[in-house]
């Protein structure tokens, strides 16, 4: 029966220097419970030796990613001024700070993210939006169908510096009654980076 090996090796570097290296060495074909429980028992001391020597263990963690990205769910008509956008569809909230509640994003974590946003109209309208913190513009985004048969879309990005728990939400600019966000076709999404 094949049996598993664990070692510990060292490599001098130079006088002050030690780079150590855990190696497993596995044979391909284990089918036993047994055998698999023994190896989970190797792999579990390995852990242990290197965060004695002051390793930090990730494991399989997502390492602090902080993320959303949000779709209107439904045409934003003749909308007031400073009106919050709230982006209702979520397809992506890891770090869970977008609240589709109440369309804003709250930073989990203090530092430096990235946002973007986009707004779309129909012929013969037009839609401005800001974007804020803690209600302080940062940036600002217009997109003018007013002249043009078709649909029209505009983008814009905000790098912004946050700290733990500040506010980021997209406010209507304008009011009136040829203001139109498109139903699906506006998003708003951000990252820490």
């Amino acid at each position: 029966m094949l049996r598993h090996s664990a070692g510990l090796g060292a490599i001098m570097v130079s006088p002050h220097k030690v780079i150590f290296i855990v190696f497993l060495i596995m044979p391909i074909d284990v089918h036993t419970k047994r055998d698999n429980l023994d190896f989970i028992g190797k792999y579990d001391e390995q852990r242990t030796i290197c965060r004695k020597m002051g390793f930090d263990d990730k494991g399989c963690k997502r390492n602090g990613i902080i993320a959303f990205h949000a779709r209107t769910s439904s045409a934003l008509r003749n909308v007031a001024l400073y009106t919050v956008v709230v982006f209702g569809k979520v397809t992506l909230n890891t770090g869970r700070g977008y609240d589709t509640r109440t369309g804003k994003f709250t930073a989990p974590e203090s530092g430096i993210y990235s946002f973007t946003w986009t707004i779309a109209t129909i012929a013969k309208n037009h839609f401005s939006t800001d974007i804020v913190i803690n209600g302080r513009m940062v940036g600002f985004n217009h997109v003018n169908g007013a002249r043009y048969s078709n649909y029209e879309t505009a983008s814009a990005t905000a790098i912004i510096n946050m700290e733990k728990n500040d506010k980021v939400w997209i406010r209507a600019r304008d009011s009136g009654k040829t203001t139109y966000a498109y139903q699906d076709r506006c998003s708003f999404s951000g990252f820490r980076l």
